[in-house]
């Protein structure tokens, strides 16, 4: 995995970078100190697998500030890492157009995975309550948002009242991935758990009678009742 990482300060910078390349020793890590400087190198450069942009280099121009990057890379996954203050408003956008909000509060394999699960394509929220002021996004910001179709895949296997190591064997994942998928369809769903999830998912026609699963029918067989 091959990231850009850019912050204003290069304590920020070089500690995420030796952390990242302990956790991920044939990762590399390339930083930069600011957003003009991380475009022109994202440009010049051979590929990178993700874009990380600290929150603090958004300043007051907002979500607005990653225009360029979007634009110029569309085909490279961007996130923010949150740490600091950020907005409301300014959270509530990112995910919006497609930019992931990491928690500065993730550490050691948890982070790993998460960046993995991002630089793969998928869009990731966190839902960890972060340090220092940062503002966790509401059910109603995040709500609509369509699903991935690895979300639809995990949602249809959760049908079946398949249990997360079962999904990710099934699916060829790391079961930390699929309960990253499942946070996803929770709070698309606005549910809490598997049972309101599937119940949800039948409601919307997600998931059809005519489908009926039969390996694993118990949760399938919950929900239905449940309408």
């Amino acid at each position: 995995m091959r990231i850009l990482f850019a912050s204003d300060l290069e304590l920020v910078r070089e500690s995420f970078k030796s952390h990242l390349q302990q956790l991920e020793p044939n990762g590399e890590v390339v930083v930069a100190p600011c957003l003009d400087t991380a475009l022109t190198v994202a440009l010049a450069e051979v590929p990178f697998d993700l874009v990380l942009v600290d929150s603090r280099a958004l300043g007051s121009a907002g979500a607005a500030a990653l225009e360029p990057l979007r634009v110029l890379l569309p085909n490279v996954p961007l996130a923010i890492l949150a740490q600091g203050s950020i907005s409301s408003e300014v959270l509530g956008e990112l995910p919006q157009v497609g930019v992931s909000v990491i928690s500065m509060g993730y550490s050691g394999p948890l982070l790993l995975s998460v960046l993995k699960f991002v630089a793969g394509g998928e869009l990731h929220v966190s839902a960890q309550a972060p340090p220092l002021g940062f503002v966790t996004t509401t059910r109603e910001s995040v709500g609509n948002r369509p699903f991935t179709p690895r979300e639809h895949q995990v949602l249809s296997l959760l049908s079946q009242g398949l249990r997360n190591k079962e999904i990710a064997r099934h699916l060829m994942i790391e079961e930390v991935t699929v309960r990253m998928h499942l946070r996803g369809i929770f709070r698309k769903l606005d549910v809490r758990n598997r049972t309101q999830a599937v119940k949800c998912a039948i409601e919307r026609g997600l998931i059809s009678f005519a489908e009926r699963p039969v390996m694993y029918p118990p949760i399938f067989e919950r929900a239905a009742a449940a309408l």
